[in-house]
């Protein structure tokens, strides 16, 4: 199981299903980016930031055109929370009570399960996931009556988010027409230079730190 993941408990162990804290609606922190300055080229007093990209081949391209007009560039990554999740499994036993359990599943008429066959959970009978409490709650209520004491797992889905933010070169101060093909969905907006200064200066400060950047 991924670190971090909460301590498994039996629902036979608890007297009421606990209220699971939600996700909550802050972004998680920047990861610290990388900045590219070009030394020969003069900088015009506009910059702008386009994102967020979805994966870094698209941002990867985006950067690639964009890189004749401008001065400075700097990059950043942003994991964001996706969604989350409920998982339910029954425990893992031998192979032989697996089996057995799984038979039992079929005579019973459950019919949304796997057995996972390696790992930590070898044998463990897998009952899909579930987006939110109250069908969490309804699963459980389900398998207590047919005699199951199954294990609920909260699990958090994230995704990284990929940002340019560039500095205009001077005799550049306005872009040519960028294609929707390029950007996607992502989108360009006018920010404040300092606000692009203050990044780079982070991830130099990184650098020269020694320490090593976040990384997923």
């Amino acid at each position: 199981m991924p670190a971090g993941t909460p301590k498994l408990v039996l629902l036979s162990a608890l007297d009421v299903l606990p209220q699971l804290k939600a996700p909550g609606t802050e972004p998680a922190p920047a990861v610290p980016g990388e900045s590219g300055i070009k030394a020969d080229v003069e900088s015009a007093d506009l910059c702008i930031e386009i994102g967020p990209f979805s994966a870094e081949p698209a941002r990867d391209g985006f950067t690639d055109w964009i890189g004749e007009f401008v001065a400075v560039l700097h990059f950043r990554v942003e994991t964001v929370r996706k969604r989350q999740l409920y998982w339910i499994y029954l425990e893992p036993k031998s192979d032989v009570e697996a089996e057995q359990r799984m038979a039992d599943l079929r005579r019973r008429g459950v019919e949304d399960y796997m057995m996972i066959r390696c790992g930590g959970l070898k044998n463990a009978i897998w009952l899909g996931p579930f987006s939110s409490q109250d069908s969490v709650n309804r699963r459980l209520a389900e398998l207590n009556e047919q005699g199951y004491q199954p294990v609920v797992v909260p699990r958090l889905e994230t995704t990284d988010q990929y940002w340019v933010a560039a500095q205009l070169a001077a005799k550049h101060e306005s872009l040519p027409d960028i294609s929707g093909e390029l950007l996607g969905a992502a989108e360009l907006a006018e920010i404040e230079c300092v606000q692009l200064v203050q990044g780079s200066a982070e991830s130099d400060s990184d650098v020269t730190a020694g320490e090593p950047s976040e990384t997923n």
